[in-house]
């Protein structure tokens, strides 16, 4: 069952990066989510694997951004440590 609904989940979901920003677009069976996060407002990024993801060397991008509760996670990317460690340091590079 678990299986199915990440497989739908990451079906559904898409990260588009640009120069000072990334676009955020997930659809899932009864909502859909898009969200549009300016490098400046991030205040913090952090990754996180479960264990299921480790052996399937995937894990979770969080970004925390400005405001009570707000940011947003990316889920199931492959090659968590590299493509997080490339994620930050464009977003690094291009933050005040």
């Amino acid at each position: 069952m678990w299986i199915f609904f990440n497989k739908k989940r990451a079906l559904g979901t898409k990260t588009v990066f640009y120069e000072t920003r990334f676009k955020y677009i997930a659809k899932y069976p009864f909502v859909d989510r898009e969200e549009i996060i300016l490098y400046d407002d991030i205040k913090d990024m952090a990754y996180f694997q479960t264990y299921s993801q480790k052996i399937c060397k995937i894990g979770d991008i969080r970004f925390y951004t400005k405001g009570f509760l707000a940011g947003v996670t990316i889920h199931d990317i492959p090659d968590i440590e590299e493509n997080f460690n490339k994620m930050k340091k464009v977003i690094n590079k291009t933050r005040k």
